[in-house]
């Protein structure tokens, strides 16, 4: 089979995880509302965003470290010994530990912390496939795009959960509807706008043939860390907001 031909399947898994991790975070099916162009325009999206960050860092760490990292390098040392002698213990530690804070725990970075945690053993395993060893002959820049291949998914979910959680307070997402209320833009689907309000934490679907008029607030992009600390906010508001509403009932 042509590699080629696995590219498209692999951007809309990559898009599909993307949304699931966004509208996770509304508890919607955004599958309902969705069609494939959609998803294909979000595939593109996710891959010419994370693509280009993965390929330039990971050739800048490939040209520092390329001769340095070269396969085998230190099993011989007390550390290498030391780890091939306990390495299942430890990755089932590692794994463990990883999966505690993707599952049991809220904070919107998750996602992120549990694949940075598992990203050598990620390497250690993309070290030994072999798929692209006719078509990249460098044994640690292959592992490299592996690597990335594996993590690109990966981190399409956890950045798609962080987007969703930073949506809710971001200024940039914020929409006057037909001259009336302010409301969160959480984006269309199909032929419906997606919108939250934060008064009530609720979401509110509209037909897009309802909108007469949008009105964004323009303001200058947020940093990934302003993204970070928003979301962090806008995740302990929401939890905040449900107590009392429980609290109330």
């Amino acid at each position: 089979m042509n590699k080629l031909s696995l590219i498209a399947p692999y951007a809309v898994i990559v898009s599909v995880l993307y949304l699931l991790g966004y509208w996770s975070v509304f508890r919607i099916n955004i599958f309902e509302y969705v069609n494939l162009t959609d998803i294909l325009k979000v595939s593109i999206y996710q891959l010419a965003y994370y693509g280009s960050f993965f390929v330039i860092s990971g050739l800048i760490f490939h040209f520092y470290t390329g001769e340095i990292l070269e396969p085998g390098a230190g099993a011989g040392t007390s550390k290498g010994k030391f780890f091939n002698k306990h390495k299942k213990i430890i990755f089932s530690i590692v794994l463990i530990l990883a999966l505690y804070i993707a599952l049991f725990t809220s904070h919107p970075t998750r996602w992120f912390l549990s694949t940075c945690i598992l990203t050598p053993f990620i390497g250690a395993f993309a070290s030994r496939v072999t798929i692209l060893d006719h078509v990249i002959t460098n044994h640690s820049f292959r592992t490299m795009i592996v690597t990335f291949i594996i993590q690109i998914p990966i981190f399409a979910f956890g950045w798609g959960n962080l987007s969703g959680v930073s949506a809710k307070t971001s200024e940039s997402k914020t929409v006057i509807i037909n001259q009336g209320k302010s409301y969160q833009n959480l984006g269309v689907a199909g032929s419906y706008i997606f919108l939250w309000d934060k008064n009530s934490s609720e979401v509110l679907i509209k037909s897009l043939s309802e909108i007469k008029e949008l009105k964004y607030k323009l303001s200058g992009q947020e940093s990934f860390w302003g993204q970070l600390t928003k979301s962090n906010e806008a995740n302990k508001s929401s939890n905040t907001n449900n107590d009392k509403a429980a609290a109330g009932s």
